[in-house]
């Protein structure tokens, strides 16, 4: 294994390669509606494999937890390439975080139960009625997408539940 005398890199590819690039495919439908496809270049793939080999054990469940967390925090500009931030993906694993990197909920597994399973290129699932989004998420979450809807910026179905539901939609 390693590198022959011409360069080329032998070593065996990770198998959670393709699969994490599907789920950041997904990530960015929802992150970037406005851009078609994923920017995707060397510098991209290259990221995405130091993580992965920094991570040999993590399950690509665990980085779909993280994306759906990054897509729900408020501490990042979107659109950013993949290879400015793949590095720090575990951070978003407690949950989603505010503006200053702190999370932006008390409560992260009553989160990751009212989302569902995070699915490449299908919107997040909406919480169950019992309460309302809006607790749910906190009032962070709903100031910042009231703001977008404001702006006129796309909303994520989760979203444009929330504002069905305070009928403001």
């Amino acid at each position: 294994m390693g590198r022959s005398s011409h360069g080329l890199d032998f070593r065996k590819a990770d198998p959670r390669h393709g699969v994490v690039k599907g789920l950041l495919d997904g990530y960015w439908a929802l992150e970037c509606p406005s851009i078609p496809s994923l920017p995707w270049g060397a510098a991209d793939a290259g990221a995405l494999g130091q993580f992965l080999r920094a991570n040999p054990e993590l399950a690509t469940e665990i980085v779909a937890g993280c994306l759906q967390h990054r897509l729900l925090s408020e501490d990042h500009a979107p659109g950013e390439r993949v290879h400015r931030w793949i590095g720090d993906l575990l951070r978003y694993a407690g949950g989603p975080l505010n503006r200053f990197k702190q999370p932006l909920r008390a409560s992260p597994l009553s989160l990751e139960a009212s989302l569902g399973t995070y699915r490449p290129g299908k919107p997040v699932a909406a919480p169950e009625p019992r309460e309302s989004i809006r607790s749910q998420m906190g009032e962070r979450w709903f100031d910042k997408m009231w703001k977008r809807s404001e702006r006129g910026m796309v909303l994520s179905d989760l979203e444009r539940d929330c504002l069905r539901e305070e009928g403001l939609l």
